[in-house]
């Protein structure tokens, strides 16, 4: 978690409650928020393995905004993901078009295993088999790049 460790006051950020009790509520209020005070000043993401930002996983057509995402098996392989008591089928995510709204982008890339996926997005070729790629549609992306030794 990023929040915590910055130290960020609450009326700073937000966020998707991920333990909703109704997930499709929570997606309605998360694109309320959105339409009441975007677009994000600043979005925080990381690259997964297959290519997806945000649980926008590789499909044939991307989900425009807030949605809940099936997690690819890729994805719920993740540690992160093992580490977890329960171990989630979906996530709560904006949707494409809602963080290319946002002003300015980040992405992380890190982690084991992350070579094609670096690979494939430095190709700058744009597909839905490949959500991260849609970043080069962005004016304002940084991109930080660790490699494992």
């Amino acid at each position: 978690e990023v929040v915590k460790p910055l130290g960020l006051a609450p009326q700073r950020y937000f966020g998707f409650q991920s333990k909703a009790a109704n997930p499709e509520s929570e997606c309605a209020r998360m694109a309320a928020v959105l339409n009441e005070q975007g677009p994000i000043d600043l979005c925080v993401l990381g690259l997964g393995k297959n290519g997806h930002i945000g649980f926008n996983e590789p499909a044939e057509a991307l989900t425009d905004h807030c949605h809940i995402a099936t997690l690819a098996s890729s994805s719920q392989a993740h540690s992160m993901v093992q580490a977890l008591q329960v171990k989630p089928t979906y996530g709560l995510t904006l949707g494409i078009k809602d963080i290319l709204s946002a002003k300015r982008i980040l992405l992380l890339v890190s982690g084991e295993g992350k070579a094609d996926a670096r690979e494939k997005l430095f190709s700058k070729q744009v597909s839905s088999q490949f959500p991260a790629s849609y970043l080069w549609q962005h004016a304002s992306v940084t991109c930080l790049v660790h490699t494992p030794d």
